[in-house]
């Protein structure tokens, strides 16, 4: 548990341990007591977007849910059905768009003179320009997240984590060589004898590495698939 708290180093099996102090800290894995909580704020910044949209998408008056909702029912097919759901989203719409009207009309306040941004909701292109806005924000997002994703695992091998990792799999590459992930660290403690302290170095074992090096591939290739798609 002391190793697991304490950050552990790797050393390649065929290297000497470094006697400077100093060098085996520059070596140090101090990622994997992060990674639940680095994947909890990796969940959290890419559900903004996500609820920028949800928070500001009804300010124009135009229910966009119960449009899609309405217009995806089965019930569609039947021709009288259909009918109804075609008058009742036009009300709605010609409803949203007097709203717009009456709203920009009676917007004298100086400050909403001034400033045009306070009126954005009421535009024709506000949801336009919002849907957009929130697919820049999921491009952004996705760029940070797989920067952020290098920074955490301290990478420097790989410019570009996910690209290397695959590369290192095709050339069959392992973890013992590429140090990303591995499974066999060192660890240091001291321990006072007599007065005196001790240094000792032992390995340690970090099975978590396993499912952390599927977890972070997993995530690296999905936000690339995202980054395609958005």
């Amino acid at each position: 548990m002391y190793c697991w708290a304490q950050n552990t180093y790797w050393v390649p099996i065929d290297h000497e341990i470094p006697e400077d102090i100093a060098e085996r800290e520059t070596r140090q894995i101090s990622y994997y007591q992060w990674v639940p909580f680095f994947l909890l704020i990796e969940a959290f910044l890419y559900y903004i977007p996500c609820l920028m949209w949800r928070l500001m998408s009804d300010k124009s008056g135009i229910r966009l849910n119960d449009i899609v909702q309405s217009a995806t029912e089965k019930e569609n097919i039947e021709p009288d059905f259909r009918t109804k759901t075609i008058e009742s989203l036009s009300r709605h719409i010609e409803a949203a768009l007097k709203y717009q009207h009456a709203a920009t009309s009676r917007t004298n306040y100086t400050l909403h003179r001034v400033f045009k941004c306070f009126n954005m909701r009421y535009y024709e292109s506000y949801v336009t320009g919002l849907y957009l806005a929130t697919k820049v924000m999921y491009v952004m997002n996705i760029l940070a997240n797989l920067v952020l994703v290098n920074k955490f695992l301290e990478t420097d091998d790989y410019s570009i984590y996910g690209f290397g990792v695959l590369k290192d799999l095709l050339v069959g590459r392992s973890w013992m060589d590429s140090g990303n992930f591995p499974r066999v660290t060192l660890c240091d403690f001291e321990v006072r004898v007599l007065g005196n302290n001790q240094r000792h170095s032992v390995q340690c074992v970090l099975v978590i590495n396993i499912f952390n090096e599927k977890i972070f591939i997993l995530v690296w290739l999905w936000f690339s698939f995202l980054f395609v798609a958005a």
